[in-house]
């Protein structure tokens, strides 16, 4: 089994790279995200794309579990993703990161002139 995370991929300024799960033909890819970068952190919310069978599993084995989101907030973000919110949301975020890198890495050169940072390809790390 191969656990694909999607962190901030979301983010990245560049085309994104395909999905190992999109091409995985034997149901042993399991694709991870969340929606703490983009959305909310505090509303702990993620997702899992994975067969039906692990899908059933995971369900079985999460009524084990204390703390989990509240039912409302996961049909709130559900609502908000299916009409398209997300994405134009993430479309923002991936632009107001892109200037707020640019301005970081303006002022380490500016103030620290002996630090070197490398360019990166979007997202949230510098």
């Amino acid at each position: 089994m191969i656990i694909e995370d999607g962190y901030d991929s979301q983010l990245l300024d560049e085309a994104p790279q395909q999905a190992l799960k999109s091409l995985d033909r034997s149901g042993r890819v399991v694709y991870v995200g969340s929606m703490s970068k983009t959305l909310a952190p505090g509303l702990r919310l993620g997702y899992i794309v994975a067969s039906a069978g692990l899908i059933s599993e995971l369900r079985a084995l999460r009524r084990f579990m204390l703390r989990h989101p509240p039912a409302n907030n996961q049909r709130a973000v559900a609502l908000f993703l299916s009409l398209g919110h997300h994405e134009a949301l993430v479309r923002r975020l991936s632009s107001a990161f892109d200037e707020r890198r640019k301005r970081l890495v303006h002022a380490i050169s500016a103030f620290l002139p002996e630090w070197r940072s490398t360019d990166s390809a979007g997202g949230t790390s510098l």
